[in-house]
């Protein structure tokens, strides 16, 4: 669920996450875990035949890291700052 980039001030959230788990409508969450920027928690939702995954952290010093989701079968996307939440909809393979 959660990987750390240290060097680069980075967590990567959902890799490894299998598909199967994914359904319309049905939801997983994991958390809170602790990481080396603080604890995170993470929530993942099938929805109108896409995938909304949002995300709380209590960071250490209130410095948020980097945030990429590498969610499998889908296109990697880097969050912007500030944002908890990111939508997607399956790559084409």
């Amino acid at each position: 669920f959660v990987l750390e980039e240290e060097s680069e001030r980075k967590l990567i959230l959902c890799s490894g996450i299998p598909g199967a788990w994914i359904s319309e409508g049905a939801a997983i969450s994991f958390g809170p875990t602790l990481t080396s920027f603080g604890a995170v928690k993470i929530q993942i939702k099938g929805q109108n035949g896409k995938v909304k995954i949002q995300w709380t952290g209590d960071w250490h010093k209130g410095k948020e890291p980097l945030i990429e989701i590498r969610l499998p079968n889908f296109v990697r996307v880097q969050a912007k700052p500030g944002e908890n939440s990111i939508e997607l909809t399956r790559e084409i393979l």
